[in-house]
């Protein structure tokens, strides 16, 4: 598999081109690949900036998805496979970096299966990944089913596309965020079929049980010198670097200086995820959720919350010359590690190809 031949398509948001686009350098040092760099409701500034940075290298490319408006992210992704007649459909997150080769190993899974993903989030923890079958919600972190069927990630993502077309041709599903009675009668079928009937379904969800009836290989392998830090747009702009949801964090994270801010914070995601509704279900749909699968959105939405927010406090301070946050305390400690080591690893991005930008 020749990966010079894959382009990535790469959505850049309002208030994230000024910190994000400072990785794009590291993309063209390690990957040999192109890029379509997609503005989607971003500023006249950002916009130009973006323009400015494709005019610098031939295997950049520059689309302007929405100058009204941001699109919502499946919808994106829908109008940019619709606009893709090459080979491999491949798309990543914004907030991803490279920090070495990595090609090769890629390159080797191509060959071997038809939906590759990778790039999971640094603050992720294993119960994060694998998907119960008595949870109600299949989220973009879940990477395998608790049988052992891999689902891939919607971070870094490449699609077999003659396949991926064919099936969204002859269901009518897309990348978009779907609830379950959103979902057309015969898929819904196959997803009970599947027993992958879920409340609702992150980004391109639905069309991975569809694929995987049809035969679709799914692979799915943690690149090391890709680094995902996870959120940054969802995130971004002004904002304190850690949010607290209440006294509750406050006493975990400040007591005794986070010494036992994992076990606190552990009750913390108990408390608040019995008693906040998680984004996009209804209070019925809350309450139908496992008692494990309420605990463990809530530790997910504040890990990804306030990796989020440091670096984009981080990012803006290291582009401004001022003090960079304290590290976030997130209650698990491997990404902690994850999240210290990126942010190095931002660093030595800045001063390698943004010397005038380092402080």
């Amino acid at each position: 598999m020749n990966t010079a031949d894959l382009q990535f398509n790469i959505i850049y948001t309002p208030h994230t081109t000024r910190s994000l686009s400072m990785f794009i350098p590291s993309l063209l040092e390690w990957m040999d690949s192109r890029f379509r760099i997609v503005a989607n409701g971003c500023s006249p500034a950002e916009v130009q900036m973006l323009r400015e940075i494709c005019a610098s290298n031939d295997r950049l490319e520059f689309l302007m998805l929405s100058e009204e408006g941001m699109m919502p992210h499946g919808d994106a992704l829908n109008w940019l496979h619709a606009h893709t007649d090459s080979k491999w459909f491949c798309y990543m997150d914004s907030d991803i970096i490279a920090t070495g080769p990595f090609m090769d190993e890629l390159s080797a899974q191509l060959d071997e299966c038809d939906v590759f993903s990778s790039g999971i989030p640094l603050w992720h923890a294993p119960e994060d990944i694998v998907l119960p079958t008595s949870f109600r919600r299949m989220q973009g972190s879940h990477i395998w089913t608790d049988n052992g069927t891999c689902i891939g990630c919607d971070y870094f993502t490449i699609f077999n596309n003659e396949l991926l077309t064919s099936i969204m041709k002859s269901s009518g599903i897309g990348f978009q965020i779907y609830h379950w009675n959103d979902i057309p009668a015969e898929t819904q079928q196959v997803l009970l079929e599947m027993e992958m009937d879920k409340t609702d379904y992150d980004t391109g969800k639905v069309l991975t049980p569809l694929l995987l009836k049809q035969g679709a290989r799914y692979a799915y392998k943690n690149l090391d010198n890709l680094k995902h830090l996870g959120g940054f747009s969802a995130s971004a702009g002004e904002g304190a670097a850690f949010i607290y949801r209440g006294g509750f964090d406050r006493l975990a994270v400040d007591f005794f200086g986070g010494i036992l801010a994992r076990p606190l914070l552990y009750l913390a995601d108990i408390w608040y995820g019995q008693r906040r509704v998680a984004p996009g279900l209804t209070q019925e749909e809350h309450n139908a959720l496992p008692f494990a699968e309420k605990r463990i959105l809530e530790s997910r939405i504040r890990k990804r919350l306030n990796t989020a927010r440091y670096f984009n406090v981080m990012m803006g301070a290291a582009i401004d010359g001022t003090d960079a946050p304290d590290y976030p305390i997130l209650g698990h400690h491997p990404a902690e590690l994850r999240l210290v080591d990126a942010a190095e690893c931002i660093r030595e991005i800045i001063a390698r190809h943004h010397p005038d930008k380092q402080h």
